[in-house]
């Protein structure tokens, strides 16, 4: 293993530009052996003035996620091989239209069957190796997009680190806050349903002394998050009413209370624990699946009482491997 993937996701953004070289590298060659005067860096450009027909600058860099300056050096390269020509807007002289000269037709007709190749060769590889890599990577853009990197970065930094959040066993004391917290996330994504009300309102009966389990993490004096076990057979139990507070989301909180209750069932000699969640929690289904969660076909004994769920998890529990991995 290289020291790259040595060092997993702290290496995101080296791993992905060292995919996008061998890329490039291959298309250069590829071009040069075939006698074709084009760079790589050029298709998408070229590609959305083929497609779209003459546009702005400012409209072509929108278009492909790039900053105007970007968009312009690639304007100006293609214009000085004669492959596009660009005139003033008649009713903004300001704007700069961008279209493909008769040469740069000429160009899209010789380079088709190559970028027909090409996409044939990259479904083969995805195939072969992640059949959802471009789902992927348009969630990550989405997310990016939500919450960028910066933001994200600037959360850890200046939030204490998880180690100082301590778990704490129920207590009466904070049932407002179990409720509190589970009813803010359901009233963000979905609604409060019946099965919700009755776990909520009555913990302690319906959760505690049917031999279920509820923790809180706890900063200072401040509950910050939730999470509980409910006892289904002497060899399942299920995950449920995880909640952290959104100040604190994203700072492994959630993942502390997920672990302290693995290690709680685990204590319960469970064989099993499964849960219910919806394709809409993005953040939950990434943490259940890094802590060894997979998807369950196992009848659910919970499932019928939400009309939310549409998932069913499981964790072997007497799997020792199902440790998860730290962030």
């Amino acid at each position: 293993m290289g020291y790259l993937q040595q060092l997993g996701p702290l290496a995101i953004a080296s791993r992905l530009k060292s995919v996008t070289d061998l890329f490039m590298r291959d298309m250069i060659s590829l071009y040069r052996k075939r006698g074709i005067d084009f760079e790589p860096r050029w298709f998408t450009f070229v590609h959305l003035l083929n497609t779209r027909g003459p546009l702005p600058i400012t409209m072509i860099a929108k278009e492909l996620n790039q900053s105007h300056p970007a968009a312009n050096q690639v304007a100006n390269a293609l214009e000085k091989k004669g492959y596009i020509k660009s005139k003033g807007d008649k009713k903004d002289r300001r704007k700069r239209i961008i279209a493909l000269s008769n040469e740069g037709k000429l160009l899209i007709e010789e380079l088709t069957p190559i970028w027909n190749a090409v996409e044939q060769s990259v479904n083969e590889l995805l195939m072969e190796s992640s059949p959802e890599f471009l789902n992927d990577i348009h969630k990550i853009e989405q997310q990016l997009i939500m919450r960028p990197m910066g933001k994200r970065i600037a959360s850890h930094l200046d939030t204490p680190p998880a180690e100082k959040i301590e778990i704490i066993n129920y207590s009466p004391d904070y049932r407002n806050d179990f409720r509190w917290l589970n009813a803010a996330w359901l009233n963000a994504f979905f609604r409060i349903e019946a099965e919700d009300n009755r776990l909520l309102n009555n913990p302690e009966t319906e959760i505690l002394r049917k031999g279920g389990v509820i923790i809180f993490a706890r900063q200072g004096k401040s509950i910050i998050g939730t999470g509980a076990l409910l006892h289904i057979d002497q060899n399942i139990c299920e995950l449920t009413k995880m909640a952290v507070k959104p100040e604190f989301q994203g700072k492994q909180v959630g993942r502390k209370i997920l672990r302290s209750l693995i290690g709680e069932a685990r204590r319960k000699n469970y064989a099993k624990m499964i849960l219910l969640t919806s394709e809409k929690l993005n953040k939950a289904l990434s943490l259940y699946r890094s802590e060894g969660f997979t998807y369950s076909n196992e009848a659910s004994v919970q499932k019928h009482n939400y009309e939310r769920c549409t998932i069913q998890m499981e964790l072997n529990l007497n799997n020792n491997s199902n440790t998860g991995t730290s962030l």
